[in-house]
């Protein structure tokens, strides 16, 4: 890890980044200046080094937000930490997928939407239950997306409520939103969701959240095999994947 001395300049310009977020999302030099607690000129000399290589833009009123430059970066970065989450997570997911005989999937967050990004399958077995991988990702009644919906804001599950169907798939599917909702409490209580025989019959699947180390929900891990291989040990492989999960956090974050 690199350590050394900040410039302050480009801590400034930095610092000036940063001022900006979902509540400030235009603001004038006097209130950038404020925030700082720096002069008008030292911050205007920053801000038009900003604007001309377009981290910042001005709107009509001259107040400044962030620019487009920054946008290509965010797609960057995003590319950047699916990449490290798949070489982080390769060997532990393989050693929980060998132990359990069962196949294991890492999905990544996007929006309000998973995304699956990498996956192993044990060594030793025949055969081997996977998800489906295609965008078509039943929020309400598979492991990994009914994590997700979890963590969504009241907002945002009222949205999936109003444009979701609740269509049944086993006897087990649950498809009222008052049992939904009962079970998205369950899933935050325990720290792992439970998909059991909700898509398949004789299928189950356990996930737990990998989250960002400021506690945001950033990926999930999930285990995916039979009735035969899983019933039984539910708490165990849980516990297993949460402590995947912190690991990966650690050495991402």
């Amino acid at each position: 890890m690199i350590k050394g001395k900040n410039i302050q300049s480009v801590q400034r310009a930095i610092d000036i980044i940063n001022c900006f977020d979902e509540n400030n999302v235009e603001l004038s030099l006097h209130e950038i200046s404020e925030r700082l607690a720096l002069n008008k000129s030292t911050v205007h000399g920053i801000i038009s080094t900003l604007f001309n290589n377009r981290f910042l833009q001005q709107n009509s009123n001259g107040h400044y937000m962030l620019g487009p430059a920054l946008m290509n970066m965010t797609a960057y970065a995003n590319n950047a930490s699916k990449t490290r989450l798949r070489n982080v997570s390769k060997g532990y997911i393989a050693r929980i997928s060998n132990k359990y005989q069962c196949t294991c999937h890492v999905f990544t967050l996007e929006g309000s939407r998973l995304k699956f990004l990498d996956m192993t399958t044990p060594v030793n077995s025949y055969y081997v239950i996977s998800t489906v991988l295609n965008d078509l990702m039943h929020l309400y009644c598979t492991a990994s997306g009914k994590l997700l919906l979890s963590w969504l804001s009241p907002r945002e599950r009222e949205e999936f409520f109003l444009s979701t169907e609740l269509k049944a798939y086993t006897s087990r599917t649950l498809t009222t939103r008052e049992a939904i909702l009962e079970n998205l409490e369950t899933i935050l209580q325990k720290g792992y969701s439970l998909e059991n025989e909700e898509i398949e019959e004789g299928c189950i699947s356990i996930a737990v959240p990998v989250f960002t180390d400021q506690s945001q929900l950033f990926a999930t891990i999930s285990i995916t095999g039979s009735k035969v291989k899983i019933a039984g040990k539910i708490e165990a492989i849980a516990s297993d994947l949460k402590e995947v999960s912190e690991k990966i956090t650690r050495d991402l974050f």
